[in-house]
């Protein structure tokens, strides 16, 4: 079965509730980097996963880690505004 990019990017990455986090890097991101946190999503799709790892970018200014790889999961309940259950992830961006 073949997928085009845009196909992948509809197709839903977790099923739920979820927040993605980042640390700040300033060995990468500089002085001012800065911890990234999504907005809860719910059944997020490839292609939010990827506008969070270019939001997360931002955030962090680690542009070196430029290439998306996946996501892992670190903590599968978590209390975000009042909201729960929220899988917790980080993405995983490579160089």
């Amino acid at each position: 079965m073949r997928y085009s990019v845009e196909e992948s990017k509809r197709a839903i990455a977790l099923v739920g509730k979820c927040i993605v986090v980042a640390e700040a890097d300033h060995y990468f991101g500089g002085e001012d980097s800065q911890p990234y946190m999504s907005p809860v999503m719910e059944d997020p799709t490839w292609g939010k996963l990827f506008n969070c790892a270019k939001a997360q970018q931002k955030k962090t200014k680690d542009i070196h880690h430029c290439f998306f790889e996946g996501f892992f999961v670190r903590r599968h309940v978590a209390v975000v505004d009042g909201i729960r259950p929220i899988t917790v992830i980080t993405l995983s961006l490579g160089s």
